[in-house]
């Protein structure tokens, strides 16, 4: 089942020429087989991909939680999303029978420095 968060994201991959790319973007659903990032620049079809995810902090808690999930990126789309058209990648894990979320914890540290979710 997926569920509709949007959360900040950042990934990485290897590229073809061996090096590796770093990206960042949102969150536009997760599910505990993969989860569907928003963002201008992606991974190719068939890449494997980290992407970490920072959920957003709940009132009962001073943590903010974070969700490490490994997998390759399975398609690749346009979404027309509040009157535009954003971009984005699907992400599922190696295997069909297995979480792709490999790591969740909470932290008592803010994600790292970038521009609001909404401006990716």
């Amino acid at each position: 089942m997926r569920f509709p968060v949007e959360a900040r994201v950042t990934f990485n991959w290897i590229d073809e020429t061996g090096r590796t790319r770093d990206g960042e973007g949102r969150t536009l659903n997760i599910s505990e087989r993969g989860a569907f990032v928003l963002a201008s620049m992606y991974p190719p079809i068939g890449t494997p991909v980290k992407v970490q995810v920072f959920l957003p902090k709940i009132s009962i808690s001073p943590m903010m939680g974070t969700v490490q999930i490994d997998g390759r990126v399975v398609r690749s789309q346009s979404q027309f999303i509040d009157g535009r058209t954003e971009t984005g990648f699907a992400i599922e894990g190696q295997s069909k029978q297995t979480s792709a979320v490999q790591e969740f914890r909470y932290t008592s540290t803010k994600p790292p420095n970038s521009s609001p979710c909404s401006g990716v």
